[in-house]
């Protein structure tokens, strides 16, 4: 990458967010409102039975967005050196900002396509800071009303759950006795309107990896 002649000092601070228009930030699009519910409860023996291709999920998901921050890392650099400039055909850094763009776009979609078929296509709920954490929520029944179990990565077992507006911090203990009635289809399942998540279009067949 040339060095731009005659070059100002440079009053962009290196670590600034890059206007959106330049990248397409995961966290922008892995919302509430793109999980697609199949509106069936979960007990805890289901949920318990998918927390190894879980690990497996997030692993391919650090691999994405790994690739995702090297791209903008790079795109902020360009940005900090050229600013708007860099979007002029005749820049000498143009062609590297294009391909570095493209690459970004491709990282954000890959991310996207993983969560929404592979998390919320089964049903699964990723709530705010879930990718970065790795936390997920398992939509279940207990006493008539909707909940969710929480599990979040490296805990090898369900062992929490909290209410739909409890969020992680709200987190309570799991006891036999919610074992037993969590999930249960031999009860009228109540109105799912609480969780508030609309269907979406299923995601294309081809594998992200």
């Amino acid at each position: 990458m040339r060095q731009p002649k005659n070059a100002r000092k440079n009053d962009r601070s290196a670590g600034k967010v890059l206007p959106v228009a330049l990248y397409c930030p995961p966290a922008r699009m892995l919302t509430l409102q793109d999980c697609r519910m199949s509106r069936r409860p979960f007990t805890v023996n289901q949920a318990n039975a998918m927390l190894p291709t879980l690990e497996e999920i997030f692993e391919r998901l650090d691999s994405h967005r790994a690739t995702w921050t090297q791209h903008h890392e790079r795109l902020q650099m360009l940005d900090a050196m050229w600013g708007d400039a860099v979007e002029e055909p005749r820049n000498p850094d143009h062609e590297e900002f294009l391909g570095e763009r493209s690459q970004l776009q491709e990282a954000s979609e890959a991310i996207e396509q993983v969560v929404k078929r592979d998390l919320f296509g089964q049903g699964l709920c990723l709530p705010s800071g879930g990718l970065e954490h790795g936390i997920v929520d398992f939509p279940t029944t207990l006493e008539g009303r909707w909940v969710y179990l929480c599990w979040r990565r490296g805990e090898i077992r369900i062992t929490h759950w909290h209410e739909i507006d409890g969020g992680f911090c709200g987190r309570q203990e799991l006891m036999d006795e919610h074992v037993i009635g969590m999930g249960r289809m031999d009860e009228d399942v109540p109105d799912d309107s609480v969780i508030d998540i609309p269907p979406i279009e299923s995601p294309p067949d081809d594998d992200v990896r």
